[in-house]
């Protein structure tokens, strides 16, 4: 284990040292994408005179926001699962990632947003739509998990609409989901996350926590009333926010389509035009080609990804003790096996 943890680490540096970052700036956002990675920061200017940017979330690691996909019961973290390559690409003004497996694809946009009354943008909305690939129906859901710091320092890690200061684990379900929460900063600049407006999707829960005690349960999470956000020895004040698109059917060849939006606090809150939904894809029609970029690595850091996450599985497998399941034992070797056939490619 100690040997491959080297090459990875190794392989990792070689590969950082190849590529960047895809910026895009429109108004006062700027969107950073790790092509690493597939993980994204977001800054808002605060300063223009000083060009002086803030970040929206948690500054010290981008890896700590991300999706994860539920299909019929198996989780997923979209950029690290060993079943999904990922590319990232620039469209027209917007950003797209792109996570594709054997059965699914799931397309994140991201697309600058102007509140209402501003006159540049200062959000930006995620589209997320997830194709069914496979012959079958499929229950299908997304977690969104969004690391927020802003608020920690003045004790105040979240401002909740229709509730004030949020201090405490605390979970809003159906229709108790508030149109906004906010993680109000001191430096110019405040994220706002808008969780019901029109154009966008109402997440089913909305989940307040220690980001760590988030990320550590593969989907379901159960607050503890009263409980704060801090976990030792691991974190003090370490907040986060989880939305759920809890599963729901998805036919084959259909699209469900999911859309929420984040930037900086303001009075006129973000929203968009379409409606969303299910959207019908008649099943004959062939998978799009994944994006060729001018990135020749791309391959490689997404295969990258996938044996840190295979790495992950075989630490708890020996952390478990005992003779492990023979499944998991399969399903580990025919992973590393698509990853020696892909490897063909480079």
């Amino acid at each position: 284990m100690t040997v491959r943890r080297v090459i990875l680490l190794a392989a990792a540096a070689f590969l950082a040292s190849a590529a960047g970052a895809l910026d895009l700036r429109d108004g006062r956002i700027l969107l950073s994408l790790d092509e690493r990675t597939a993980r994204f920061s977001v800054n808002f200017l605060a300063d223009a005179a000083r060009n002086r940017y803030v970040s929206l979330l948690s500054e010290q690691d981008a890896r700590t926001s991300y999706p994860t996909l539920s299909w019929n019961g198996k989780t997923y973290r979209l950029g690290e699962s060993p079943e999904f390559r990922f590319t990232v690409r620039k469209s027209g003004d917007d950003a797209v990632v792109e996570y594709r497996a054997s059965f699914a694809v799931v397309r994140q946009t991201f697309r600058f947003l102007r509140s209402r009354g501003a006159t540049e943008s200062d959000g930006l909305l995620l589209d997320f739509e997830i194709e069914n690939l496979s012959a079958d129906s499929a229950s299908v859901g997304l977690r969104v998990l969004l690391d927020t710091y802003q608020g920690e320092r003045a004790k105040r890690p979240f401002e909740v609409d229709g509730t004030g200061v949020v201090g405490a684990e605390t979970a809003f379900s159906g229709s108790a989901v508030p149109s906004r929460l906010v993680t109000p900063g001191d430096a110019g600049a405040s994220l706002q996350v808008q969780l019901v407006a029109a154009g966008l999707t109402r997440p089913n829960r909305v989940i307040l926590a220690n980001w760590k005690r988030i990320h550590d349960s593969e989907w379901a999470f159960e607050v503890s009333p009263g409980r704060g956000f801090t976990l030792l020895p691991f974190s003090i004040d370490d907040s986060a926010a989880a939305l759920y698109f809890e599963p729901a059917e998805v036919r084959s060849g259909g699209k469900k389509i999911l859309r929420t939006a984040l930037g900086n606090k303001n009075d006129g809150g973000f929203s968009v035009a379409a409606a969303t939904g299910e959207v019908p894809v008649p099943t004959s029609a062939a998978p799009a080609a994944l994006p060729v970029g001018p990135d020749p690595f791309v391959g490689a850091r997404t295969d990258l990804a996938a044996l840190r996450e295979i790495l992950s599985r075989i630490d708890a497998l020996l952390a478990a003790g005992g003779n492990p399941d023979p499944s998991a034992v399969e399903e580990l070797r025919g992973l590393l096996a698509n990853i020696r056939a892909r490897t063909r490619e480079y």
